[in-house]
């Protein structure tokens, strides 16, 4: 009895994952649009971020990619300007 309880509950876990598989790739293609503009707007976003950062932590940042890059204490304020 419980062989076939499994079987089924296997039986019908893969045809959830069919069923999800094929409405994923609906949506994908019907707002393949949308999706874009949305990554878009994620990358945007992140480098607005990381530019943030590196404006408010320019010393730290500078410092950070000349010091270890070169092994030299570097400083950043002469570079700044």
């Amino acid at each position: 009895m419980w062989k076939q309880a499994a079987f089924y509950g296997v039986l019908l876990a893969v045809g959830t994952l069919v069923l999800q598989w094929l409405d994923y790739q609906r949506l994908a293609r019907a707002y393949s649009g949308e999706i874009y503009a949305f990554l878009i707007a994620v990358a945007f976003w992140y480098s607005v971020c990381s530019l943030a950062y590196a404006l408010t932590h320019a010393d730290d940042v500078c410092r950070n990619f000349f010091g270890r890059r070169a092994g030299i204490a570097v400083d950043c304020r002469v570079i700044a300007q």
